[in-house]
Formats: C-alpha cells, structure tokens, sequence
C-alpha cells in the first residue's frame, strides 16, 4: 500500500484555518448557511480521493433576532461528493426540525453513497481529527441507496435517545480475491439487498453509547437479523488515561455488513486511536466481540520548546471474538469470504512520543507495538518480525486554531 497520500493529508488542516463550518451569510441574517470544511476531503483504498461540497442551512440564525422567543428550528444538509478511483459520485439531502421546548426533534434523509462493511466505529468522519478516521485504510465497502426517518428526545437531561427506520438497497463493493467498481464496469455489480431496519441509539453524557439494528432483507438467506455494541469511552486524571471499551453481538446468519471487522491498521504507518497497529486491514471479523483499549499520556511535556514539546504514552489494547458456525482453528466461509477470528484473544502493547516535532497546526511524534498471541493460535505471526508496527503519531494542535462557526 502506497503513502504517498499520507503527508499531504495530514497538512489539510492548516490549508483551511482549522475551521469546522465556514459562515456564507451574514453573521446577522435570518438564516445561516454554512460550508462544512471537516468533509470536504478524505481518502480511502476503495475511492482514493474523496472531493465533497457540504452545505448546512440553519433556521432561525442563533444571532439573528428571528431565534428570539422561537420555539423551533429547521436543519437541511445536502451534499456532492466525487471519487477519483472509482469515479463516481455520491450525495444526499436531509433537513429536520427540533421543537425546541418540547426537546423533541424529527429528521428525514435520502442518500446515493457508500459505508464501511461491518463498521463498528459509532463516531463520525473529521478531517480535523485523521487520528479516529481508520476508514484512510480501509477497503471493504457497500453501495447503498436509500432513506431513513427518525426522531431524538431527551427522557433524561444528560440522556439522548434516537429511533429511527432506514429502507436500503445495497451491494458489495468487494468479493474475496479484489475490489468491484460497478461504477466503471457493470459486469463488477453484485445483486442488491433490500433492508428494512429498524435502528435505536442511546446516548448518556456522550461517554456511554447502546446502538441497536435489525430487520429484514428481502431477498439473502437469512432473512432477520439483530446487531448490537455497547461502547464506554472516557478519560481520567484530567485527560491523562483515556479507557475505550466496546462489545458487540450480531445474530447467526447476519451478512458480513453486518457483522463486526476488528482489523486493524498494520503497514500503514500511520497511528490511528483504538485500533490494532499490528493487524493488517481485513484479517478478523465477528459475530461476538469484546475491545478494551487503555492509553496513558504523561500530563507535562519533557520539554517545551516552540518547535517541540515531547509527551511519553503507553497503551494497551486486547479483543477476543467468535463467529457462529466457525472451525476448530476460528475461520468460516461466509458471504463468499474466508473470515477469522481471534477466538483465543489478542494483546498490543504498545509505547511512543508525541509532539516530538511542530509543523505548522500538526505535532508529529513515534510509536512501536508488538502483537502477543497465544501460541497456538492460528492466527499467529510465524515470522517474528511481522508481529512489529512503527507509527507516526500525528495530532491537530487545537490552541492554535481559530474555529469558525
């Protein structure tokens, strides 16, 4: 895999100020449109190059004089999006409306785009942060087209809840020896599945998240299934210790979409947060899953240079998971791949620097893991050498940007 890509990505930041949303109306206007600067570039193996235009229309404008004494506000996003390897495109529109005194808020989409095969990352994609976006290595991925209603309330001051329907017809964009693009070459289309899924998001202070998913497929084998994480992320000590912890079940049968890849990142050169940097991309997938990943952060730098100001961390990772129906050795033919798991668990310590260099918005620093398996396990590396990942560490350097919005 080539990184040629990697440094120029990284810099982007600094091209656009760090601005999350860049204002397009006056700061006094009724409404407010903005540009959305955290999607307007991202990359992946499957598309490559990803240009998008993404627009937010807000009103009444929170500056304005029409959001005094309101008692709701509309949202409406749209966007365009071109992909340079697979040259094609993708958009979607959405608009909501929250009913601001009853805590209640009802939204409506349609989309022509694509998602990650068995994604379990429950967050969103920000340029700002390319530390949490592991999809930069990702490959297996799903067309889809469809809409989704939902609606959000509060039972509780500190608690979001999200209930939702989604109809999609998907496709896989990948089979077990290479990528599809139906785009280019209609003989890549594999046949489209219906979805009907029912989906449910629950939210207490942001740190603890239970999303739920299932419903029917039309026209695959099985024809319901259920799908389930539990996800707690927090940090201590003023930031110092960070605990990410996830687990997940999905039922028999499900196809892979659904299911739950705990790859990793090996070989990309790049650290990326609660993730496996000694796991190539696609190696494991599960029906069941537990993740824990611990990472402690010196609070003070070694030294505080204008070019450098170097903070020690340590972090550990672990996973075990299984599949429905696996071998003695935790692989299972399914949805026309070879799967794995890592049925006898995984261990990753891993050490680094960060902020060893400054360069522009970006502190750069290092960091080595080494994978420890059992060793039995099929799914060890032989070669000792393999079990080894060098990273550069890169992350946003958030007091010396400006946001706008």
């Amino acid at each position: 895999m080539t990184k040629k890509w990697l440094l120029p990505l990284l810099l982007i930041p600094a091209l656009h100020a760090g601005a999350q949303s860049i204002r397009l109306t006056p700061i006094d206007a009724p409404g407010a449109l903005y540009f959305n600067v955290e999607n307007a570039v991202n990359y992946n193996m499957y598309e490559h190059w990803r240009y998008e235009m993404n627009v937010t229309w807000v009103y009444p404008n929170e500056s304005s004089k029409a959001a005094k004494n309101t008692n709701y506000k509309w949202n409406a996003k749209g966007y365009f999006a071109y992909t340079t390897r697979d040259k094609d495109y993708k958009y979607g529109l959405s608009s909501s409306v929250q009913l601001l005194k009853k805590g209640l808020s009802f939204s409506a989409s349609a989309f022509n785009d694509m998602i990650r095969a068995a994604d379990r990352n429950l967050g969103t994609y920000s340029l700002l942060n390319p530390s949490a976006n592991t999809n930069f290595v990702a490959s297996y991925f799903v067309g889809v087209k469809g809409a989704m209603v939902s609606a959000d309330f509060k039972p509780l001051p500190r608690c979001l809840v999200t209930l939702g329907f989604r109809q999609t017809w998907e496709d896989y964009r990948f089979d077990g020896r290479h990528l599809l693009f139906p785009a280019i070459d209609p003989r890549d289309q594999l046949p489209f599945y219906s979805f009907s899924e029912g989906v449910a998001r629950v939210e207490w202070k942001k740190d603890l998240i239970l999303s739920l998913r299932g419903g029917y497929i039309g026209n695959y084998t099985a024809k319901g299934y259920l799908r389930a994480i539990l996800q707690y992320k927090h940090a201590y000590f003023n930031n110092q210790l960070s605990l990410f912890s996830q687990a997940g079940f999905a039922t028999k049968g499900a196809p892979y979409s659904r299911m739950f890849d705990l790859s990793g990142t090996a070989f990309s050169g790049y650290f990326f947060n609660n993730t496996f940097l000694t796991v190539r991309p696609n190696t494991f997938a599960s029906n069941t899953y537990a993740h824990v990943c611990l990472n402690y952060t010196m609070a003070k730098p070694l030294w505080t240079w204008s070019f450098s100001s170097p903070k020690p961390f340590a972090q550990l990772n672990a996973m075990w998971g299984s599949m429905f129906g696996q071998d003695e050795q935790g692989r299972l033919y399914h949805d026309g791949l070879g799967l794995k798991t890592p049925y006898q668990g995984l261990l990753e310590p891993a050490i680094g620097i960060d902020g060893i260099l400054r360069w522009g918005v970006m502190d750069f620093g290092v960091a080595v893991a080494y994978q420890v398996c059992p060793a039995h396990a099929a799914y060890r590396n032989a070669a000792p050498e393999n079990n080894w990942a060098f990273a550069v560490v890169g992350n946003l350097n958030i007091p010396s940007i400006i946001k706008i919005r």
